[in-house]
């Protein structure tokens, strides 16, 4: 559900910036996200605020790879 914010917005910034830099940087902060679920298993704030960032910055593979396609 948070990829359908996030993924437009990353859409975006892949045509403003270059994918290299936005896949980079999405794969950090969602590989941040899915750290934050891995370390706070107990906490309900803590994996739902992991579990926003990981969808949210999930890096937009497919889009970029279509833009590759001849």
């Amino acid at each position: 559900m948070v990829g359908a914010i996030g993924g437009p917005l990353l859409g975006r910034l892949v045509d403003r910036t270059g994918r290299p830099r936005v896949l980079v940087g999405s794969a950090v902060v969602s590989g941040a996200g899915y750290a934050l679920l891995a370390l706070a298993p107990g906490s309900l704030y803590g994996t739902l605020a992991g579990a926003v960032v990981a969808g949210a910055a999930a890096p937009p593979l497919e889009p970029c790879l279509r833009a590759l396609w001849p």
